[in-house]
């Protein structure tokens, strides 16, 4: 594939008068988005040429598309806020970013004010919103209007020369054991990669309309962008309204490509939506973020006949996806059903050029059929189509625990446990190796949401992590049979993201220890489950990954 700035040219010129974006009633042709995205690029380096990184505050309209877009063809790197984070936790975002540029959108003014005041000043770059009041409220910013786009004359914008491909696409931030986000360079390279190998796997047409279910900051909506507009294909976004319940969305608007976590399937079915043949326009239904189970996959390979579906697995350290593992193919079950003894579906293999290697404690390579740690590589001198990730932002110390070189080849280490299964010919999922978890798809340390409870509560916290109607589900316990469960929630949604809150908190008078002294979270989960008692019915459906229902409606 050429550069990123190259490929989109081609996709403009080739597919002109298709519709690239679709949101609400709103659409856009690719003719179009060349004109407002070259436009705005130009805007960022006529201004700005001596930045390199923007933050990209905008959810599910046609500008913050436009803006990722216009941030590939400027060279910059975008950093992806989702105005429904905290104000903490956006204020410590944009701080450790450290870019001085803002791209606001019309959807999250109301966000960026309620953090404006608590933020180093930057310059904000208004897109389809009046900087008037917004430059009087806070004068220590300074607020620049984008300009009308639609009239910019194409011919005058250039591609840089440079050899840009090997600097940083996107900034993302993920959940960090500290307390403190964790910030993942991955560069444009990683991202042409990715894209050519789902192409070549896929291969979307200009004919395919695809899911955009992903919010801006979890990178598997990178998938969802990229990969549909550089195949010349319609991206569908979907609304705020259908995401917890997309059934009728993607029958209207006759999806042929379907990309979310599994755990919507889970929802689905306690909805009892689910239904046999339902979907029948798809063609290509995929699932990553989290472990899905095989009943999950089974359940919705009814649902869409006419699909093939892939469980696809990848951190965002190696850039989206890694490996897919084929269940079901036109015609049926691709490679037969798992044990019943396996529960979710195995990670299959890597994509083709890739590797994967399990290892034991002393970094040895342990045999088929047993536990090890998943690492995933590439060859070093293949840079061009590595999707290792560049590593961790101002953080060179995490950077070289994670990621390590050895004869030509750099490793990430993912912390998850895998085994490789004969029968099956494909890799399966284990588990963690340390307290990080996969909560309703986003990854998440379990330590910082210790650190936050122990913060509100003043006493020492536990996140406990249970398996509920294939769903995992968070709670906590605190050391304290006196706590306020309403007030720590309430403390907690000023801390932490809505995926992170718990969904009901216990007390207990004391924490049992291990042999080594330490709080024993094993002994705490084993009290956990004993104790609780089973949820009402409605509230297995789960708070999904966009806030929809916040942790405020818990009836507990």
């Amino acid at each position: 594939m050429d550069s990123l700035s190259k490929a989109f040219e081609n996709v403009f010129k080739q597919y002109a008068s298709n519709c690239a974006i679709e949101v609400d009633k709103k659409t856009i042709t690719y003719a179009e988005l060349e004109t407002s995205s070259k436009a705005l690029a130009n805007f960022l380096r006529q201004n700005f040429a001596q930045e390199n990184s923007v933050i990209l505050f905008g959810a599910r309209s046609l500008e913050v598309y436009t803006s990722v877009v216009a941030c590939v063809l400027a060279n910059y790197t975008y950093v992806p806020l989702n105005p429904k984070f905290p104000n903490e936790r956006l204020s410590n975002m944009i701080e450790r970013a450290e870019s001085k540029l803002m791209l606001l959108c019309t959807e999250c003014v109301k966000s960026f004010c309620s953090i404006a005041d608590s933020i180093k000043p930057l310059f904000v770059l208004c897109y389809g919103i009046s900087s008037t009041e917004l430059a009087k409220q806070f004068p220590q910013h300074n607020f620049l209007e984008i300009p009308r786009l639609e009239n910019f004359e194409i011919s005058t914008f250039k591609i840089p020369q440079n050899k840009a491909d090997s600097n940083p696409a996107y900034l993302l931030f993920t959940s960090g054991s500290t307390g403190i986000p964790k910030g993942v360079l991955v560069s444009r390279n990683n991202l042409i990669a990715y894209v050519k190998r789902i192409q070549d796997l896929y291969h979307f047409t200009q004919h395919d309309r695809i899911s955009q279910f992903f919010d801006l900051t979890f990178d598997l909506s990178m998938h969802d962008i990229f990969c549909t507009l550089l195949s010349g294909a319609t991206l569908v976004v979907i609304p705020q309204i259908w995401l917890l319940n997309p059934m009728k969305f993607i029958t209207q608007k006759q999806l042929s490509v379907f990309f979310a976590p599994p755990s919507l399937i889970a929802y689905l079915q306690n909805l009892k939506t689910l239904k046999e043949n339902s979907l029948p326009s798809l063609r290509i239904s995929l699932f990553c973020g989290e472990a899905l189970p095989l009943k999950s996959a089974l359940a919705f390979a009814k649902a869409a006949p006419n699909s093939l579906l892939d469980n696809l697995y990848g951190p965002t350290e190696a850039t989206i996806s890694f490996t897919y593992y084929r269940f079901i193919q036109k015609g049926g079950i691709a490679n037969g059903i798992p044990s019943l003894q396996e529960t979710i579906l195995p990670l299959g293999l890597p994509f083709k050029g890739l590797a994967l290697s399990l290892r034991d404690a002393e970094n040895q390579e342990v045999k088929n059929g047993e536990a090890g740690e998943i690492l995933l590589g590439s060859a070093k001198a293949a840079q061009e189509t590595s999707q290792i990730a560049l590593g961790y932002y101002k953080d060179s110390t995490k950077t070289q625990e994670k990621f390590i070189e050895e004869n030509g080849v750099r490793w990430y280490k993912t912390g998850d446990l895998g085994k490789f299964d004969t029968t099956l010919n494909a890799y399966c999922f284990l588990g963690r190796i340390d307290e990080q978890v996969k909560i309703q798809g986003f990854r998440v340390e379990l330590l910082e949401i210790d650190n936050a409870l122990s913060v509100v509560s003043n006493k020492r916290a536990r996140a406990i992590v249970l398996k509920e109607n294939a769903l995992d589900v968070l709670y906590a316990v605190i050391e304290d049979t006196n706590c306020n469960a309403q007030e720590i929630l309430s403390a907690l949604r000023q801390k932490l993201p809505h995926y992170m809150i718990p969904r009901q908190i216990f007390s207990l008078e004391k924490f049992p220890l291990n042999a080594n002294g330490k709080v024993d979270r094993n002994a705490i989960k084993d009290w956990l489950v004993y104790h609780i008692a089973p949820p009402p019915h409605n509230y297995l459906l789960p708070r999904l990954w966009q806030g929809n229902v916040c942790a405020s409606a818990n009836p507990f």
